[in-house]
């Protein structure tokens, strides 16, 4: 069972994570923050224990807290939006235009709204516009 496999492994995200969605289903509640609690207390980045929380939170008719962890969710997305401006970097130095711009706009969906990166990216996409023929 997910709880005998939590036991043995208790870092074990993905495990927790359907756990605490089980738990949630079967009425459960304090059962499912517990578990959903124990994961992000060891992945405090998961987007999507960050999201299962908030919707506990809603279902507590606690709307402060839902905001506070699908804030905590976007923050962390953000990583996300880093890691598509890494690759751009990467496929740009190997003469990859097309996918130097299609990671360069997916980062701009996944940053956050008025962010330095944010900016910083559509300005990257004006210079390189600018370079093509």
């Amino acid at each position: 069972t997910l709880s005998a496999a939590l036991r043995r492994v208790p870092r074990a995200g993905e495990t927790a994570l359907w756990l605490a969605r089980a738990y949630r289903m079967a009425d459960e509640s304090d059962k499912a923050i517990a578990t959903c609690e124990t994961l992000l207390a060891s992945d405090p980045a998961s987007v999507a224990a960050l999201r299962l929380r908030a919707t506990l939170a809603m279902d507590d008719d606690d709307t402060a807290s839902a905001l506070r962890y699908l804030n905590m969710a976007v923050e962390a997305s953000a990583e996300t939006g880093m890691a598509f401006l890494d690759r751009a970097a990467i496929r740009w130095a190997f003469g990859d235009r097309e996918g130097t711009h299609a990671d360069l706009e997916t980062a701009m969906m996944t940053l956050p709204r008025g962010s330095h990166a944010l900016v910083e990216v559509g300005r990257l996409i004006d210079d390189l516009k600018a370079l093509e023929p």
